[in-house]
Formats: C-alpha cells, sequence, structure tokens
C-alpha cells in the first residue's frame, strides 16, 4: 500500500511539472523585456502614495484572439509584420476614445498594455495599433507572436487573457 501511494505522488509530481513548463519555443523567447506583476502592482502603489498617479487602473479581462497582421494598414494607419509585439482592442474600446473622423488619429493609438495569459509566461508589453470589429469590449486581437507568447499554440483559438494600461 505504502508503494502505491509514494508511486502515485511521483506520478503526480512529474504531472504537475510538466503541465507548468512552456514548451520549447517559449524558453528560447528573445522578445521585449518584460515585467514581474508583483513589480507593476508596486510601481503602481508607489505612484500613488507619492501623488504622481491619481488613478490606480484595473486589470481587464477577456478573450485572447491572433490575427494577420500582414494583411495592410491597420487602423491606426501603420504597417507591422506577424513579429511586431502589436494588437488590436475592441471596435468599442477604440471607438470610445476617437478624436475625429480619421481612425489614423485615434488617442488609442501607440499605448501601451500589460497583457498576460495563464500559460506560464511573465507579463509582456505590447502597442495597440489597430481594431478587432469581432471582440467584445475586454478583449485582445494579437499578432502571431504575442499570441504565441501569451497563450501558446496558434491552434488554441480563443483563451482567457488579462490586461492593463502600461
Amino acid at each position: 500500500m505504502k508503494f502505491l501511494l509514494t508511486l502515485a505522488a511521483l506520478v503526480t509530481t512529474a504531472l504537475a511539472a510538466s503541465v507548468a513548463k512552456p514548451p520549447p519555443s517559449v524558453l528560447s523567447y528573445s522578445g521585449p523585456p518584460t515585467k514581474e506583476m508583483h513589480q507593476i502592482r508596486e510601481e503602481a502603489l508607489a505612484d500613488l502614495k507619492n501623488g504622481t498617479q491619481h488613478l490606480v487602473a484595473r486589470d481587464s479581462f477577456g478573450s485572447g484572439t491572433w490575427y494577420d497582421v500582414n494583411a495592410g494598414y491597420t487602423a491606426c494607419g501603420t504597417l507591422h509584420n506577424n513579429d511586431a509585439w502589436v494588437v488590436a482592442v475592441s471596435a468599442g474600446l477604440y471607438d470610445s476614445t476617437a478624436v475625429d473622423g480619421n481612425p489614423n488619429h485615434n488617442r488609442i493609438c501607440g499605448r501601451k498594455i500589460w497583457l498576460w495569459g495563464w500559460y506560464g509566461t511573465a507579463p509582456t508589453d505590447v502597442t495597440i495599433v489597430d481594431r478587432c470589429a469581432g471582440c467584445a469590449w475586454n478583449d485582445i486581437d494579437m499578432s502571431p507572436s504575442v499570441f504565441r507568447y501569451v497563450v501558446g499554440d496558434l491552434g488554441a483559438g480563443r483563451k482567457p487573457i488579462g490586461w492593463n494600461w502600461a
């Protein structure tokens, strides 16, 4: 009986370790630097205490998807390739920050957000460059390279993500 309990514990530990490890493609990651969540929170609290920030941004949660950034000009009027660390926000969020009738002038263009998933990787900062017509308010549509880092395999489809203003 003791042998079976020991064997069960070893199998459980091995399975947990194998699930927690990201695939080799993530281990060779060479993208932009990232921060740990506790660093982001500590910086926001320090800014609040020093009076340098009037509001603390709240975390937003939605679904993450990916799209072909190579398809052409973004809503912000820029061109990018699929290796760029760029994202699209929902049409509702994008349109809520419009300045005039020209989407290239939108205030959200070029803003950075911290983006994370539940894949075991640290949050990373990405730049908003596009508008996602099929996204709900807090959803983020990512370039393939960002999606691979935050979520994993491109075949994963729609996965839960979190984000915050950088």
